[in-house]
């Protein structure tokens, strides 16, 4: 029953984009060809310059009035499809429909798809959950088999950390509010109906780019937290080496899924695609500004704290599995256990259409809940701080610095450059430049008095023909 729901899923999934290509993008294609011919001719491209030759291109086009003193605003994303949800909304993603045309695509048509493997990859993690034993014997494997995996445990962290930290700035970034009023969006060419200007509105794409980011962020921890289950139950170092290349592909998903996009899509390479303040942003907004410093200090200190009490976690949850001997995925599998049984009947819906399949019956035939396999709650996680302080003052130490260091040094430079910028006098600013000035006058005199004798010369070797005409 399951496998069918799923596959009539994805049959329909698949006759609305068929149909989407066929009365949408067609028309749409032949529309965008017209309009590139149209303001190809002479007549139509007077007075135009550059934003002319931009849409013949396929680019993006800025207005003429628009400044070239944009500043970056050092935000980066990856190459997934729940960050190309956030690259679409401010305009950075076309798409081909032709030999010379292109269009801007909707950061909706990417959060179809980004929500389509969110579902599957929610259901790949809690089917592997239910697969694995509830408890495991840490006296039977030998030496190389922990060291194996405390490596892997270590350095597969390290990444899914990593990924952690973008996604977070990525999801601070989108959910400030300032942000979609001084971050230039590029907009849509092309039809300016009412139904477009809706479809294009901040509130909308703001809406789908932050859900996509919560998506990301929730599968990245979700891996996280089910690697140390994948890990601590393999036997041997080569099931734990082929385990964590079985999690990693998982959270790798979204890559692919963004390269079969850009192949049926036919969409265009966003890897240069900066966000940058506009030049003239609205005055919305203003305390939440991010050309200021004190909300990049506040995402930075957000960021940290999130991180720290992220890894705080996890080192509890490792402490906290080797000394009970119940792996934590068991823990998961068991809280799902009860929302089945439950009389709640919201969390029942949820459960029941969060999945690919309603994974309710599977659950409730289950045999491995137990008084041990519940949920890890705050005093768990205090008793293991208690047990080992050291090992986690260490690591989160680490990690602190790791996240505030390169900020307090890129800062120290800052103020050391201005610092000597503004030592110099400014009697003595003022001098410099006016020498400058006197110098490019000086130039300009050499190249005037060029300029006549070269007039005189050619007067001259003209004689009375010059007259005469």
């Amino acid at each position: 029953q399951g496998f069918r729901r799923f596959l009539h899923f994805s049959l329909r999934f698949l006759a609305i984009f068929a149909s989407w290509q066929h009365f949408i993008m067609h028309p749409l294609s032949v529309q965008m060809a017209n309009l590139s011919d149209y303001e190809m001719t002479d007549e139509n491209t007077a007075g135009r310059g550059d934003w002319t030759s931009a849409v013949a291109e396929g680019g993006v086009a800025a207005s003429p009035d628009e400044s070239e003193e944009d500043s970056d605003a050092r935000i980066s994303f990856n190459e997934g499809i729940y960050d190309a949800v956030v690259v679409a909304a401010f305009g950075g993603i076309r798409a081909q429909i032709g030999v010379a045309a292109t269009m801007q695509v909707h950061p909706g048509l990417l959060f179809i798809m980004a929500a389509v493997l969110f579902v599957s990859q929610t259901s790949l993690l809690l089917f592997l959950g239910m697969e694995l034993p509830n408890s495991f014997d840490t006296e039977e494997t030998s030496i190389s088999v922990k060291t194996t995996k405390l490596i892997m445990i270590v350095f597969l962290n390290m990444q899914l950390m990593g990924d952690l930290i973008g996604t977070l700035r990525l999801f601070l970034f989108v959910s400030n509010p300032a942000t979609w009023s001084e971050i230039k969006r590029k907009a849509f060419q092309g039809s300016e109906s009412g139904m477009t200007r809706l479809l294009f509105h901040p509130v909308l794409t703001a809406t789908v780019a932050v859900i996509a980011q919560l998506m990301n962020g929730a599968i990245t921890y979700n891996v996280l937290m089910q690697s140390v289950s994948i890990i601590i139950v393999s036997e041997s170092a080569k099931d734990v080496i082929f385990d964590c290349l079985a999690i990693v592909f998982i959270i790798e998903l979204d890559d692919n899924l963004l390269s079969l996009a850009k192949l049926i899509f036919q969409l265009e390479d966003f890897d240069d695609f900066e966000f940058v303040f506009d030049s003239k942003p609205k005055a919305l907004w203003s305390c939440f500004s991010r050309q200021g410093q004190t909300i990049r200090i506040l995402e930075k200190v957000c960021t940290t704290v999130t991180m720290v009490g992220l890894a705080v976690r996890q080192l509890t949850v490792v402490f906290h599995a080797y000394h009970t001997g119940v792996v934590p995925a068991a823990r998961d599998v068991c809280e799902m256990r009860a929302v089945a049984l439950s009389e709640h009947s919201f969390r029942r819906f949820m459960l029941a259409h969060t999945f690919v399949m309603d994974p309710s019956e599977e659950l409730i035939k289950l045999d491995i809940c137990t008084a041990d396999t519940r949920v890890m709650g705050l005093d768990d996680m205090w008793h293991e701080i208690q047990r080992q302080p050291g090992e986690i003052l260490v690591a989160v130490s680490a990690l602190f610095f790791a996240l505030m260091v390169p900020s307090l040094v890129a800062k120290v430079f800052r103020g050391a450059d201005a610092k000597d910028n503004k030592a110099k006098p400014i009697q003595d600013q003022i001098k410099d430049l006016e020498g400058e000035i006197e110098q490019k006058l000086a130039q300009l005199d050499e190249e005037i008095d060029s300029l006549v004798e070269v007039g005189q010369t050619a007067r001259a070797s003209c004689g009375k023909s010059c007259t005469t005409m």
